[in-house]
Parts: C-alpha cells; sequence; structure tokens
C-alpha cells in the first residue's frame, strides 16, 4: 500500500509541476555535488515510441525500488526492488549535470510537431524538490544528461523489466 501511495504522491507531483510557471526554489544547490535523492521520477515521450518511458526510483524505508515503463504497446514494465546504489549513481550524474538548477523549468515550443516532451521530479532527503518540464523546449545539460538517463533507465529495464504477458503467467 506504501507503495503505491509513494507512486501516486511522485506522479501527482510530476503532473502538477507542469503548467504554471515555478520560481526557482531556493535551498537546492546547484554545484555539482551529488544530490542525495529520495525519489527520481522521470518520463519521456517523442515521436519515436521506443523513446517513450517513464522511469521511478524510490526509497522506501530500507528499500529502494524501481518502477519503470515502456510507454508503447506491449512495452516492458519493472516493479522490483534494486540495489540502493542506483540512487546513489543518479545522484551523482545528476550533480554532475547541475540538473538541481532545472527547477521551475517550464516550456513549451507549440509550433513543433515531431518533437518531444520530458517531466522531472526529485524529492531529496532534506524534503527539497526539484521540479522540471518540457515540450520540445529543454533546461541546460539536458542534450548532455537524457543520454545518460535514457542509458541507466536501459540498463535497468534489461535487468529487471518483463512483458506484460510474462507478469499475467
Amino acid at each position: 500500500m506504501k507503495r503505491i501511495l509513494a507512486l501516486l504522491l511522485a506522479f501527482a507531483l510530476l503532473l502538477c509541476g507542469c503548467g504554471a510557471a515555478q520560481e526557482p526554489s531556493s535551498g537546492v544547490e546547484t554545484d555539482g555535488e551529488p544530490m542525495d535523492i529520495t525519489v527520481f521520477s522521470f518520463s519521456h515521450t517523442a515521436s519515436n515510441a521506443e523513446e517513450c518511458y517513464r522511469f521511478q526510483v524510490s526509497r522506501e524505508g530500507d528499500e529502494v525500488r524501481l518502477y519503470a515503463e515502456e510507454l508503447f504497446y506491449g512495452g516492458r514494465v519493472a516493479d522490483t526492488a534494486i540495489d540502493a546504489a542506483v540512487l546513489e549513481q543518479l545522484g551523482q550524474l545528476l550533480g554532475t549535470y547541475g540538473v538541481a538548477g532545472w527547477d521551475g523549468f517550464d516550456k513549451s515550443k507549440r509550433n513543433v510537431r515531431d518533437g518531444s516532451d520530458f517531466a522531472l521530479e526529485i524529492l531529496l532527503e532534506d524534503g527539497s524538490t526539484v521540479s522540471a518540464c518540457g515540450g520540445n523546449a529543454f533546461p541546460e545539460n539536458y542534450a548532455e544528461v537524457l543520454p545518460e538517463i535514457r542509458g541507466l533507465y536501459r540498463e535497468l529495464m534489461d535487468k529487471h523489466g518483463v512483458y506484460p504477458a510474462e507478469i499475467q503467467d
């Protein structure tokens, strides 16, 4: 039940973070230091179905859980406990690229017909958050960090992802 509530909270935060301009929050450092992450939630959609995915890693007590899904028909899903080192890896990666500085980013270029969208929500151990979203508009370093996030997502899906038919068996 706690896992379901945590997932619903993270996705609600993700959805609420987009749509209204936000001022960057103070208290989130952008100096390249690793981020102490409790919940990392990222979604990416694009005209290429294979680039549509949702990815969440969260600490629930002593356990770190992965929830991820390929957002195309018949795509794999993952919902399992994983090594806590993944949160540390994400914290290092996001700190290196200054992702905390994305907080409050909410831009969209509506005239682009084939493009991509993203939504990011991070809850840090100190209770602060980083929230960003964009539609064919992206914050600084996005092009550099996206392949890193995608690579980690694919690595975790290759290890833990199952097809919906496998879940029902």
